[in-house]
């Protein structure tokens, strides 16, 4: 999983048209950030592992816990 952090808005640094916004409660944002945290592989620590530096400033590749499906991609 790609994980990009951001210090201005994902249009300002993506263009709108390569992305859109989906409103959510905080309870939201929590459940997503835990579906996201359980779908990585962990390290020795529990921890995300990365493994590999990402195509923008700072952004890192980090192993997944899951597999590829190819009738259900990130795009499905």
């Amino acid at each position: 999983m790609l994980v990009i952090p951001l210090q201005i808005s994902p249009d300002a640094a993506f263009g709108a048209s390569n992305g859109s916004s989906i409103p959510a409660s905080q309870e939201g944002i929590g459940s997503l950030s835990e579906f996201l945290c359980d779908y990585l592989a962990a390290d020795e620590q529990g921890a995300p592992r990365p493994i590999e530096t990402g195509p923008f400033p700072q952004s890192v590749f980090y192993a997944s816990a899951g597999t590829y499906n190819l009738s259900h991609t990130c795009n499905t």
